[in-house]
């Protein structure tokens, strides 16, 4: 067997010290500058975590709509009149090394065709909170050069945009789709902006919106994908000018997955695949279905009582949100209960009382009576009793 004996490796020059140094005891110390480990900015970038549709399809109709597939992912289709679209969160339709994508499909074009009026917008939309980017030193003379990555597939060929916004400013790009219905890995460079008013700790950050139909007010020029082009002023783009109008073509589909957000000196580097329950913890902390019921049997959300003889009050705690949630409850006759003693109470829905980032405090919504002060269990009754907490951008 061969073996290679040194003390060290260097460069050919030497000038900058040794990369690696060998100890006698067999150990070796090494200066690694590309950290791979917890280096992609973006939450559930392979689309695993679906806690709102669990892989059904949403309907994202024309006018002011938004909604999500997976979490973390924000479909927005506003302005339009007629252009109406289906998505969803899929399982059966991924590059190699990825099992979950998002779908979008037009299922009614826009009469204009490929001409959105000026304020016309549909787009997919990842917002990262301020605190998830401090280390690429946005709108500062420091500020990183980082690099965007993901798996497309489309039906349609052609350049489509992707406007990167934040701080009062935009970074707009069209990035190539040469083959139909083929899933391609595309790369992106962008210089670090230093300058610009960028948000800090838990507010909105930086925006990544991939422009599916944007009308000449939401778009910006676009700058190239090698990292050459510069930041302009204002972030109200949501594509790029020139883009392929995918809202303009009957059954049109826009698909992807493995979107990668990261500081690299390196180029674009392989996804960083986490486990699903860290992926979804992560999710968390922007939204949590905290009771869903796909039976109609009792099952527990928590310890409640009588406020008073006509109130039901509960609290639930939860792993910390990014801020105090929106909490909301699904609406279904008979679908909750009181349970105490040998006596139930059914009401229709839980209203939020108060809300912290760790807890929230509801009461019943519907007529119900008993003695003030006696507890019991607060339980879904529906088949489609829900509870949905979200602190979103």
């Amino acid at each position: 067997m061969s073996q290679l004996k040194v003390n060290s490796i260097s460069d050919s020059a030497g000038a900058n010290g040794n990369a690696i140094t060998l100890a006698s005891d067999g150990t070796c110390t090494a200066k690694i500058t590309n950290n791979l480990s917890n280096r992609n900015v973006v939450i559930n970038g392979d689309f695993s975590v679906d806690q709102r549709n669990s892989g059904s399809s949403v309907d994202l109709d024309a006018g002011d709509n938004a909604a999500f597939a997976a979490d973390r992912m924000q479909f927005f289709n506003y302005g339009s009149g007629e252009l109406d679209t289906d998505i969803q969160r899929i399982d059966n339709d991924a590059p190699e090394g990825f099992k979950y994508a998002n779908k979008l499909t037009v299922t009614t074009p826009e009469s204009s065709g490929g001409t959105p009026a000026a304020d016309d917008r549909l787009s997919m939309q990842y917002r990262a909170e301020a605190n998830t980017t401090d280390h690429f030193d946005f709108g500062q003379s420091t500020a990183k050069t980082f690099y965007i990555s993901f798996w497309v597939k489309s039906s349609l060929t052609g350049n489509f945009g992707l406007a990167i916004t934040g701080g009062g400013k935009n970074y707009c790009v069209l990035y190539p789709i040469s083959s139909a219905n083929t899933w391609e890995k595309i790369k992106i460079k962008v210089p670090g902006p230093t300058s610009g008013s960028w948000s800090q700790g838990t507010s909105a950050g930086i925006n990544l919106k991939f422009g599916l139909y944007s009308g000449s007010n939401r778009v910006g020029p676009d700058q190239g994908i090698t990292g050459t082009g510069s930041w302009q002023s204002g972030d109200s783009a949501q594509g790029t000018t020139g883009q392929v109008q995918l809202g303009g073509t009957n059954g049109a589909t826009w698909l992807i997955t493995g979107l990668q957000m990261e500081v690299s000196d390196y180029g674009a580097t392989d996804f960083e695949h986490l486990p699903y329950g860290t992926e979804l913890a992560r999710c968390q902390r922007y939204f949590q279905r905290a009771h869903s019921q796909v039976d109609g049997a009792q099952r527990p959300v928590c310890i409640g009582c009588f406020e008073s003889s006509s109130t039901i009050t509960g609290i639930i705690r939860f792993p910390e949100m990014r801020t105090a949630p929106t909490f909301s409850a699904s609406v279904v006759s008979s679908g909750w209960m009181f349970r105490e003693g040998g006596q139930s109470h059914s009401f229709n829905s839980l209203t939020e009382r108060y809300c912290t980032p760790t807890s929230a405090e509801f009461t019943q919504s519907g007529s119900v009576s008993d003695t003030a002060g006696i507890a019991g269990m607060i339980r879904g009754e529906g088949s489609s009793s829900t509870i949905d907490l979200s602190a979103e951008f």
